[in-house]
């Protein structure tokens, strides 16, 4: 009879023993280990792609090290001279992401992103909301014609309606993490404005001055600051007589004036107005548009730099 009693309780202890390891077991898979965490972050990060490193900067101020990104091309020619094939869509298509400027920047991007697979990508034109400006001359690309001018960002209120697209898109993606997305684009757009801000205070020194430029490429800079301006066409374009002789009309309006500007945004520019601004000892000053190597700040202090430059030559 004690044997039996006996044998009842190791039987009780190996079941209640057997039970409480059980528990742990359970308890164990509700928490995962550090390889599963990892795993659960690399599923989360998004996989995204920007046209250009100037486009690529402004998303990693949002984003900075939080998802995967990286960009398409590395200067404006490769971007103009792009063919896509299929191979190219089947690659974006799987991206989480794929944020282009969408404003002639990229003349190929409307049949692109029509082409692309929408199951997993998400394609963000940034320039949505812009007002654009159209090209007063419009450029072709091979049987397109490029209406708008690209360079939007020139007024800097349009640069923070793309950041606030690039923010909003990436919000829509990743939820949980909106404060962190909200946060970087306050900064950013703050550090921007302290630009903004000397910007204005230099241009309202220069209203008093003509700015002559070469071509549409200036236009979002010198409408946003309201500079009065003498525009030609020469450089980069194909003149006709008529041309010539408008020119010649209005860089007439040229003598006796000693506050007139000559801008332009690349030295063959410059190097193609030789003659105007030599015959009217006209100064100059560069004005910065693009570069795929800079950020958009850089933009920005270049910019200062050339407007404080002029304002302070007596």
């Amino acid at each position: 009879m004690k044997k039996i009693y006996i044998y009842f309780f190791i039987f009780i202890f190996i079941f209640s023993a057997a039970g409480c390891k059980g528990t742990d077991n359970n308890q164990k898979r509700l928490e995962p280990n550090a390889e599963e965490k990892a795993m659960n972050e690399k599923e989360l990060s998004l996989n995204i792609i920007t046209t250009d490193k100037l486009l690529y900067n402004m998303v990693k101020d949002i984003v900075q090290d939080r998802h995967y990104t990286d960009y398409l091309f590395t200067s404006r020619d490769k971007i103009w001279n792009y063919k896509y094939s299929e191979d190219s869509i089947n690659n974006i298509s799987k991206k989480d992401l794929y944020f282009y400027w969408g404003s002639g920047m990229e003349p190929w991007a409307t049949d692109f992103v029509d082409k692309l697979s929408k199951t997993k990508i998400g394609p963000i034109n940034i320039s949505r909301g812009v007002k654009t400006i159209s090209f007063d001359r419009e450029l072709k690309y091979q049987n397109i014609s490029i209406k708008d001018n690209p360079y939007f960002w020139l007024n800097i209120d349009y640069y923070k309606v793309a950041m606030l697209n690039i923010k909003n898109a990436i919000q829509d993606k990743d939820s949980k993490d909106r404060a962190y997305y909200e946060d970087n684009f306050s900064k950013a757009i703050k550090d921007v404005e302290v630009y903004q801000k000397k910007l204005k205070e230099a241009a309202d020194k220069l209203k008093e001055y003509t700015f002559v430029v070469d071509g549409d490429n200036l236009d979002y800079f010198l409408k946003y600051y309201g500079f009065k301006t003498i525009k030609i066409y020469n450089y980069g374009y194909q003149l006709t007589q008529n041309d010539i002789d408008n020119n010649l009309k209005l860089t007439d309006k040229l003598k006796d004036n000693n506050k007139v500007i000559f801008l332009y945004d690349s030295e063959q520019n410059k190097k193609a107005n030789e003659e105007i601004i030599n015959k009217f000892a006209l100064k100059t000053g560069q004005i910065s548009i693009y570069s795929s190597d800079i950020k958009y700040i850089d933009i920005l202090q270049s910019n200062l730099s050339t407007l404080e430059s002029i304002a302070n030559v007596k």
